[in-house]
């Protein structure tokens, strides 16, 4: 979101943003990631997100020392979360997107390092569960 507040207040919910790219070219994390990335600057933002997704993401758990931390997204969030949050547990959410593509090898594999590493994780469906459970 290029032109949206570092902080909100979402009804109590307090919302940081961070910055990862030069703010008139941000705009890989704006909407879908996967079709924003096919593009030649969305690929070049890509690595500077994750990079500064991590730092974000130590600095508010050392910060803030949360019981629990809601990881949406196995990739990337919750590949970058099993690298920032040390022994906090998740509850890890999948909305699909990330559950039904991203399937090669290497890719599987953080997939089910990053289910095994939550505590819970939640779905939509019943074919989603059986995905995660397989």
């Amino acid at each position: 979101m290029p032109h949206a507040s570092a902080f909100d207040d979402a009804d109590g919910i307090v919302v940081k943003r961070f910055r990862y790219f030069p703010r008139a070219l941000e705009d890989v994390a704006n909407g879908a990631l996967l079709e924003n990335a096919r593009t030649v600057m969305g690929a070049i933002q890509l690595p500077f997100l994750f990079l500064a997704e991590a730092l974000a993401i130590r600095r508010e758990v050392r910060r803030f020392r949360p019981d629990l931390i809601h990881v949406f997204w196995m990739i990337p969030q919750g590949v970058l979360a099993l690298v920032t949050t040390g022994t906090t547990p998740w509850l890890l959410t999948t909305l699909g997107g990330d559950l039904y593509s991203l399937n090669g090898r290497i890719l599987v594999a953080l997939k089910r390092r990053v289910v095994a590493r939550a505590a819970a994780v939640t779905v939509m469906n019943n074919d989603m569960a059986s995905r995660v459970a397989g």
